[in-house]
């Protein structure tokens, strides 16, 4: 279902502090755009001009690599922005955007941003609030890296079964299609690497697959996982 430019923009992490009226400014300066299953919305190494948020379907972010294999990729769902450090710098693209499905996205130009910012101080002073978070997030995630694979690996299922999980009498069921390659991109880890780890937790019972997606059958046990070093 296609959400609304305000709604999506009021979701987003970077318009987030944004009140209606100062949303209102910027979703009459977004364009909405489709764009097939597959269908690259830009490439590694193009202009980086402008930021787009997702009101329809999904879009995969990921460097290019080897034919057919991206590196560190992630999910981009609606109301979740990408391309952000082209408002910033105008400087090429660090990576590739692909729709994952038929997708609808709001693009606001790199210009429209800039006068915006002249103009509303308070949006201004929102957004740079907003990357500061950001920021901070990112820098939590790269401290991750010296954490083992086990850690990394139970947090991210463990937030995704926060974030889409049923309680069902035999685990937590993450009620979305949740690929190695997805896991990969959160994880920082190689897609083998997480291929070889889950189908140890499955004969290990701490994870079940169903039709594409996981059931945490042991979440306790990641849960002391999720904790540790």
């Amino acid at each position: 279902m296609t959400v609304s430019s305000i709604d999506a923009l009021r979701q987003s992490e970077l318009f987030t502090d944004l009140v209606d009226e100062e949303l209102g400014k910027i979703a009459v300066r977004c364009r909405r755009l489709r764009y097939r299953a597959g269908e690259v919305i830009f490439h590694q190494g193009d202009p980086g001009l402008a930021l787009f948020v997702v009101t329809e379907g999904e879009v995969r972010i990921g460097l290019e690599a080897l034919p057919g294999e991206d590196v560190v990729p992630t999910l981009v769902r609606v109301s979740e922005a990408f391309g952000e450090l082209a408002l910033l710098d105008g400087r090429p693209r660090s990576a590739t955007a692909t729709a994952a499905l038929a997708s609808e996205v709001l693009m606001l130009s790199r210009d429209d941003f800039l006068a915006l910012l002249a103009a509303e101080p308070a949006v201004t002073r929102a957004v740079l609030r907003a990357l500061a978070d950001m920021i901070r997030r990112t820098n939590e995630r790269l401290a991750e890296v010296v954490l083992s694979v086990h850690t990394r690996l139970a947090r991210r299922l463990l937030e995704l079964a926060d974030e889409y999980g049923v309680t069902r009498k035999d685990g937590i069921l993450i009620n979305r299609e949740v690929t190695d390659v997805e896991l990969a991109g959160l994880t920082g880890l190689h897609r083998v690497e997480v291929e070889r780890h889950l189908a140890n937790y499955q004969y290990e019972d701490l994870i079940r697959m169903e039709e594409g997606k996981i059931i945490l059958r042991q979440p306790q046990k990641l849960a002391i996982w999720a904790h540790s070093k």
